[in-house]
């Protein structure tokens, strides 16, 4: 099965929602899913996916145009979707 994470952040720092994230799809990926993670660039620390890349999880980072708060807007991501979201079996955000 092909699953797609979406978060509006990806590092270390921010807490739960990325913890969950990067151990949910580590322990997908091992069941033999096909998993990929985009974000935002926001913060983002190679380091904190290289374990999971080294098992097979696509991470994709986007640039992050102008953020507001906890807003941060990608417009690449919003292409990225348009051409790829139907590759997905499940969209998980």
């Amino acid at each position: 099965m092909r699953i797609l994470q979406v978060t509006h952040r990806f590092f270390s720092r921010s807490g739960g929602g990325s913890y969950v994230i990067r151990n949910l799809s580590k322990s997908l990926q091992q069941r033999g899913h096909d998993v990929t993670i985009i974000c935002s660039n926001y913060h983002f620390e190679q380091e904190y996916i290289g374990e999971l890349t080294k098992t097979g999880v696509t991470v994709i980072p986007f640039q992050v145009q102008w953020n507001f708060g906890q807003f941060y807007y990608t417009k690449d991501l919003g292409k990225w979707l348009d051409q790829n979201l139907e590759t997905f079996d499940v969209v998980h955000i």
